[in-house]
């Protein structure tokens, strides 16, 4: 399911959105997805997106750091995006055919 399936399904479904706070465990920058735990001792969550679009590749993605603090926010009880990052390790810009990342050393 699309980021945009998720979000028809929730508006015409009446399902309120909720958000968990987590800590990152470990982030696949191929897939743009982390894996974390949330504060509330519930089971961890796996291949949660960093980015709207699963198979994207454009667009503004914030890689957090292993260990920080991240929002997960459900927009259904499948499919959860990261919405907000304590601590970022990397920051990706891709805009067509111009690429920027930018790390702790520079862009």
């Amino acid at each position: 399911m699309t980021l945009k399936e998720a979000i028809r399904t929730l508006a015409t479904a009446g399902v309120e959105m909720y958000c968990k706070i987590c800590t990152v465990d470990s982030v696949d920058e191929q897939a743009r997805t982390v894996d974390c735990t949330p504060i509330d001792e519930s089971a961890p969550l796996v291949g949660v997106n960093l980015q709207a679009s699963q198979e994207g590749s454009l667009g503004v993605v914030l890689f957090p750091t292993v260990g920080s603090y991240i929002v997960v926010s459900f927009i259904n009880p499948a499919v959860a995006v990261v919405a907000l990052c304590d601590q970022v390790e990397k920051v990706q810009i891709d805009i067509g055919q111009t690429s920027a990342t930018i790390t702790g050393d520079g862009v």
